[in-house]
């Protein structure tokens, strides 16, 4: 990277990784502010922006995204425990790009601070640690926004052992 000015060089690797950390609490990236820190990943020619945050401020960046933070904070809870619930069962949905999860609706909605709420952040403190589980095993928090009036059971979409993932109308929403 070179000074504009002076044509000095500031920072030179050959390493594919660099990373950020910011001066405060945030760092802004395009136009979102988030915690912790940002890992800038050269793959293919490419590069790839890792955001670095612990899980519980993962976790506070989604709340607000998925769903609307000033929602009564039982359902900000109970959102945060199957958002962390995911996040931990998904941890290696990304793998092979570099990261964990990713921020759009393929996996969870993340974009940090801008939206969250001290209703929303406390929703977050107050499951810390809680996740989803059957038969005493740490499951996968699947969630979503709409289901046309039924789901279906997990094995028949995905295969595998999803006996917690059972079809079931939708009394709430109309086809």
């Amino acid at each position: 990277m070179k000074d504009t000015e002076t044509g000095t060089v500031l920072y030179e690797t050959a390493a594919p990784t660099l990373a950020i950390s910011p001066s405060g609490d945030l760092a802004w990236f395009q136009k979102y502010k988030y915690r912790g820190d940002f890992m800038y990943q050269v793959r293919n020619g490419k590069i790839t922006v890792v955001n670095d945050v612990a899980l519980e401020d993962y976790i506070k960046g989604v709340i607000p995204y998925e769903m609307s933070p000033s929602w009564h904070k039982e359902a900000l809870k109970a959102q945060a425990v199957c958002a962390r619930s995911y996040a931990v069962g998904q941890g290696n949905r990304h793998k092979n790009s570099g990261f964990d999860v990713c921020s759009t609706t393929h996996c969870q909605v993340y974009y940090g601070t801008g939206r969250a709420t001290a209703n929303s952040d406390a929703a977050v403190d107050e499951t810390q640690g809680q996740y989803l589980y059957e038969n005493g095993k740490k499951v996968v928090g699947y969630f979503f926004s709409s289901d046309g009036g039924a789901t279906e059971s997990a094995v028949n979409v995905w295969g595998g052992d999803y006996s917690y993932l059972t079809g079931k109308k939708d009394p709430y929403e109309k086809r």
